[in-house]
């Protein structure tokens, strides 16, 4: 349930979990949600009911202010807070102002996260203060097709030098607070890292908005402006299996490459915290193909060969044996593909013309195809290069 992917942001409670949760905003569904996941040994969803509340959560929607909170709230506590500047009478609340407000009633320690693309979508939370996060997901992930465009992101990147400036454009974000004892970071973070890490506050990518979606933390270290390290992550442990088995893709195909295409291989570990499974990758060096700077065909083209020239080594060199050719047309595009995409899009003359010739087809002797590793999303996001080096991460959907 993505509106409550805020749990991933908390620091470990003292005793594992929260006495007392105190909830507010979210759909009439998340406090149910919530009481599930086990956060908390109570819920509540309005405030004045039982004692004092140790984790305090205002989401975005609720309305309510801090002041009004300040008498059930306990004296050592967490509290999580989203400000929509968007909304009537929010527009100069920035995030200093809101933590001058937090330090005022005894939260001193605090996270700042500037939240994209908003409420309720929810799908970065990016540290305020991380300047070298900040240039990096401009470079790597914001590619502006025109020239007013270019000039904003320029402008973007100038405001990262100055923190408070920056933090006061954004209009959505959300703070952690601790009162009563220090802010430690988030829980999962802490578990696969160690207490003390330098890459204490990640950025959280949360997009997707289904329980098997997948979650990851970048770690960066300082400005570093390249993580050091990828966390992954399924948002309900249900959905553990497809995080062992990507764990296991990366070491079996890091197994067969050679050491000239091992770098372009994510180095990967699984680790496990508490019921939950995720794995630590090295991270990858280059820009995604899809934000890499640079336009025309030509550019298009350079991509286009290395990239090229990268999957058919790694072909090669994942090869596992042979099938015949003749029957694999005739079974799997022919029979199997053919029909589910009849099945699924439906058939034009132009369609079945072309269905008319690979049948044909299917009648001659063609050799034999090699057995590789298929990436199953080998799109221009999931492709990075650097120079004559194509690295490729996601291979949660890869096979044989």
């Amino acid at each position: 349930m993505r509106e409550a992917d805020w749990q991933f942001l908390l620091p470990r409670a003292e005793a594992g979990v929260f006495r007392h949760l105190l909830l507010l905003g979210g759909s009439p569904a998340l406090g149910g949600h919530v009481g599930e996941l086990g956060i908390a040994n109570r819920v509540s969803r309005s405030p004045g009911r039982g004692a004092p509340a140790d984790l305090v959560v205002v989401l975005a929607d609720a309305g309510i202010s801090i002041d009004s909170l300040a008498p059930h709230i306990a004296d050592d506590a967490v509290l999580y807070v989203e400000v929509d500047r968007r909304q009537p009478g929010r527009r100069m609340l920035t995030p200093r102002r809101t933590m001058r407000m937090l330090a005022a009633h005894g939260f001193t320690n605090s996270t700042a996260y500037w939240v994209e693309p908003g409420f309720p979508r929810r799908e970065m939370y990016l540290p305020f203060g991380r300047r070298g996060a900040l240039r990096s997901y401009l470079d790597a992930m914001y590619r502006p097709p025109s020239c007013g465009r270019r000039l904003l992101k320029s402008a973007m990147k100038t405001l990262t030098q100055h923190d408070a400036m920056f933090a006061a454009m954004a209009p959505c974000y959300a703070i952690i607070s601790a009162r009563g004892m220090t802010l430690r970071p988030p829980a999962l973070v802490e578990q696969a890292c160690g207490p003390g890490d330098e890459a204490a506050e990640p950025v959280l990518l949360a997009a997707g908005d289904t329980d098997a979606s997948r979650l990851v933390f970048l770690l960066f270290d300082g400005h570093a402006e390249r993580p050091s390290a990828v966390l992954k992550l399924a948002r309900a442990v249900t959905f553990n299996d497809a995080v062992e088995r990507e764990h296991a893709v990366l070491r079996d195909v890091a197994a067969m490459v050679s050491d000239a295409l091992l770098p372009s291989i994510p180095p990967c570990t699984l680790l496990r915290a508490g019921d939950r499974f995720l794995t630590a990758e090295g991270c990858i060096t280059g820009t995604p193909v899809a934000s890499r700077p640079g336009s025309g065909a030509s550019a298009a083209l350079d991509d286009l060969r290395c990239v090229t020239a990268w999957l058919t080594s790694f072909h090669r060199e994942t090869t596992c044996g042979h099938v015949d050719a003749t029957d694999w047309v005739a079974h799997e595009l022919v029979g199997r593909l053919s029909a589910e995409y009849e099945a699924l899009f439906g058939v034009t003359a132009a369609r079945q013309r072309l269905f008319d010739v690979a049948r044909r087809s299917a009648d001659a002797d063609m050799g034999e195809l090699p057995i590789v590793w298929q990436h199953m999303d080998f799109g221009p996001w999931n492709i990075y290069r650097e120079g004559a080096q194509v690295s490729v991460i996601d291979w949660k959907s890869a096979r044989r």
